[in-house]
C-alpha cells in the first residue's frame, strides 16, 4: 500500500472558504464525530478490518483537525535556517554527501563511549549505521542494539547517541581494559538526480513556472499560508515522495520564516476518501467484507479518491510570520543514485586535548556554515535595541499552567555580552510591581505572594485575597548600545589572537582586560561564518601562558570581532493582564 511518504498528514491544508461555525465548536463536533466512528469500529469481529479502518480513519481525522487548527494565525513572528539551506550550500548533492562524511568525527566520552559527531543532520532520505567497534588493541567487536547478557563476552551497542563497549553483565570497565579506538559502519543514502526550484514573488500569485519536468503553480496566499501545486509537463502522475519537496518563504526583511505547518493534499480528496471509507464501514458492520484483503481495499479508496499517486499534487504550508517571497524546491528523482560509503572514524579523546603543552591539531572537512538565523543576528544592526524602543521590544509571555510572566528580550547582538541573568538580574527590592483586581485596584498582598527569578514575576495565587486581573509595575534592563565590530584579516589581528588553517588561537596573557567579557570573535570564509566544531585548551610553561584554540569546519580567513561598550540601564514599565492558570 502506497501512501504519500513524509509529511502526507496534510497539516495545513484548509478550505478556502471561510468558515461560520467557532473553531473551538468545529473542533469540538470532529473530536465526538471521530468517537462516534471508533464506536462504530469497535463491534467489527475481523481484526484486521478493526485495526484497517482504526488507521485510515485515524489519519484522515488527524489531517482534518489539523486542517482546522493551521488555520489560527501565528501569535509572533519566528525566523529560521529552512531544511534545504545544506544542500544549496554546495554545488551539488554529491559534494554535500562528501563534506557530510569528512566531517564525521567520534569523541570518546567521560564514560568510555564513542559518540559520533555530525557536523549537519543530512537532509536527504539516509541512513548511518554502525556495525563494528575496534578496540584499541586491535579486536573487532560487533555493535548491536542491545546487550544480550546470556552472552560473557564483550559487546559493543550502540543506543541512537552513543556506541558502549559493554565488557562483563555489570557494566563496569576493567582498569586495564582496551577501549573504543575506532567505530566502523555504512552509510546509505537516496540522492536525487538534480535540486529544481522555482522561486516567486508577492505579484506572481497564480503564476507557473517550469523546472525540469515539472510545473510549479503559485496558486494563492491566505496571511500566513501559501497554496502551491505541481504537476508534471507530460500528463504523467506526480509520483514524488513529499518529503523531497520543501515550500519556504522569506517575509520583507528577507530572513526565513519557521514553516509550522506544511501538507500534500485536496479538501477534496479527504472529503472524497472519508465518504468511500463511510461506505467501506457500513459493508463491514453489515458483514459483506469477510475475509477482504484490507491493504488492497484502502489502496482502491485511495486511488479512487485522487489521493494515491495523483496527477495534480496540492500543497500549502503556513508559517510563523507573513511571506513575501516563497520558494518551492524539488529533489527530482530522475537520474539519481542509491549511495553506501564505508565509514571508519577515529575515537579521540578531546578532553585529553585540553592542558596538554603542545598546540593540538584536529583535521577536518568543510566548509560547514552557520545557520542562516544566526548569521542574520551577527549581521544585524543596531546590534541593540535603541532605549526608546524597549518598552514595546520586550515581550511579556504567559504559559497558561504555570502562575507566571516572563518578559523576554529580543534576540539581538547584545546577547553575546549580556545574557538572561546579567540582563536582568532582578532582585524584589528592586522591582516595582502591584497586582490589581477586576476593577483596577490594587490587592494588599504579604511578601510571600510573589517572587522574581531570573527574567520573570513568580506569583502564589493561594496567598491572594482575590484573583488577580493585571499586574503592573516596573524594573531595570541591562542594555549595551556600543558594541563595535571589525573584520579582521590575519595581517591585521590583534596579538592575542592567531588564525591557523582551521584553528583560532586566543593568547590570554596578551589580552588586555577580560576577553570573556569584553570580546567575542567568529570565524570565517568566504564572506560566511563558520561553523565551529570544539574548544580545547593548552598550556606553554616555558612561556608561562594559558592559550585556547578554537576549531572550525573549514580554513579561516577571517575573523568577525565584537567588543562590548559600557552597560546602559534602561526603565522597563509593565502592565500585563493575566493568564490564570486552572486550579487542580
Amino acid at each position: 500500500m502506497r501512501f504519500f511518504k513524509g509529511p502526507l498528514c496534510l497539516m495545513a491544508v484548509i478550505a478556502l472558504a471561510g468558515c461560520e461555525e467557532d473553531l473551538e465548536d468545529q473542533l469540538a463536533a470532529l473530536e465526538a464525530e471521530e468517537a462516534e466512528v471508533r464506536t462504530r469500529i469497535a463491534t467489527i469481529e475481523d481484526e484486521a478490518l478493526r485495526e484497517g479502518f482504526n488507521g485510515t480513519y485515524g489519519m484522515l481525522y488527524w489531517i482534518k483537525s489539523r486542517r482546522l487548527q493551521s488555520q489560527m494565525p501565528p501569535e509572533t513572528v519566528q525566523y529560521t535556517s529552512p531544511e534545504i539551506t545544506i544542500v544549496e550550500d554546495y554545488g551539488s548533492t554529491s559534494e554535500m554527501v562528501q563534506i557530510y562524511l569528512e566531517t564525521l568525527a567520534a569523541e570518546l566520552s567521560f564514560t568510555g563511549a564513542a559518540v559520533p559527531i555530525e557536523a549537519f543532520d543530512f537532509p536527504l532520505d539516509s541512513q548511518l549505521t554502525w556495525e563494528t567497534v575496534i578496540l584499541e588493541d586491535g579486536r573487532r567487536i560487533g555493535i548491536g542494539t542491545e546487550y544480550d547478557n546470556t552472552d560473557p563476552s564483550i559487546q559493543g551497542v550502540f543506543d541512537g547517541t552513543w556506541v558502549r563497549v559493554i565488557y562483563n553483565a555489570e557494566g563496569t570497565t576493567p582498569e586495564d581494559a582496551s577501549l573504543a579506538g575506532q567505530i566502523e559502519g555504512r552509510f546509505e543514502a537516496d540522492l536525487p538526480g538534480a535540486v529544481l526550484e522555482a522561486e516567486f514573488g508577492p505579484r506572481d500569485i497564480g503564476e507557473t513556472q517550469k523546472i525540469g519536468p515539472y510545473e510549479v503553480t503559485f496558486t494563492a496566499q491566505e496571511d500566513h499560508q501559501v497554496f502551491v501545486q505541481i504537476e508534471r509537463t507530460d500528463g504523467e502522475p506526480v509520483d514524488l515522495e513529499t518529503d523531497a519537496i520543501f515550500i519556504e518563504a522569506r517575509d520583507e526583511t528577507g530572513q526565513h520564516l519557521f514553516r509550522s505547518s506544511g501538507s500534500w493534499g485536496h479538501p477534496e480528496q479527504i472529503e472524497a476518501m472519508v465518504e468511500i471509507l463511510d461506505g467501506l464501514l457500513e459493508q463491514a458492520l453489515s458483514g459483506d467484507l469477510q475475509d477482504a484483503e484490507v491493504e488492497a481495499l484502502i489502496d482502491e479508496a485511495m486511488t479512487e479518491s485522487g489521493m494515491m499517486a495523483p496527477d495534480l499534487y496540492h500543497g500549502s504550508a503556513g508559517f510563523n510570520g507573513i511571506p513575501r517571497d516563497v520558494s518551492v524546491t524539488i529533489l527530482a528523482p530522475d537520474g539519481g543514485e542509491m549511495l553506501s560509503e564505508l565509514v571508519v572514524l577515529d575515537v579521540v579523546d578531546f578532553d585529553a586535548l585540553d592542558e596538554v603543552q603542545t598546540l593540538p591539531g584536529i583535521e577536518l572537512g568543510g566548509p560547514v556554515y552557520l545557520g542562516e538565523q544566526v548569521a542574520a543576528r551577527l549581521a544585524s544592526e543596531p546590534f541593540e535595541i535603541p532605549a526608546d524602543e524597549i518598552a514595546g521590544a520586550i515581550t511579556p509571555r504567559q504559559n497558561g499552567y504555570s502562575a507566571q510572566v516572563a518578559f523576554d528580550y529580543p534576540d539581538a547582538v547584545s546577547g553575546l555580552f549580556l545574557d538572561v541573568f546579567s540582563r536582568y538580574e532582578l532582585e524584589d527590592e528592586a522591582v516595582e510591581a502591584t497586582f490589581v483586581d477586576a476593577s483596577g485596584d490594587p490587592i494588599a498582598l504579604g511578601e510571600d505572594a510573589y517572587d522574581w527569578t531570573i527574567n520573570r514575576i513568580e506569583y502564589d495565587l493561594e496567598q491572594f485575597p482575590v484573583t488577580p486581573e493585571r499586574v503592573q509595575g516596573q524594573f531595570i534592563v541591562k542594555t549595551m548600545p556600543g558594541i563595535e565590530r571589525e573584520r579582521l584579516g590575519a595581517d591585521v589581528l590583534p596579538d592575542w589572537l592567531e588564525m591557523d588553517g582551521n584553528r583560532i588561537i586566543t593568547s590570554f596573557n596578551k589580552v588586555p582586560g577580560n576577553v570573556q567579557v569584553q570580546y567575542r570573535h567568529f570565524a570565517r570564509s568566504g564572506g560566511r561564518f563558520l561553523k565551529p566544531f570544539k574548544t580545547v585548551n593548552y598550556s606553554d610553561e616555558a612561556a608561562a601562558s594559558r592559550r585556547q584554540v578554537e576549531f572550525y569546519y573549514g580554513q579561516v580567513d577571517e575573523i568577525e570581532l565584537f567588543t562590548a561598550g559600557p552597560i546602559v540601564e534602561v526603565p522597563y514599565a509593565f502592565d500585563v493582564e493575566l493568564v490564570i492558570p486552572e486550579q487542580n
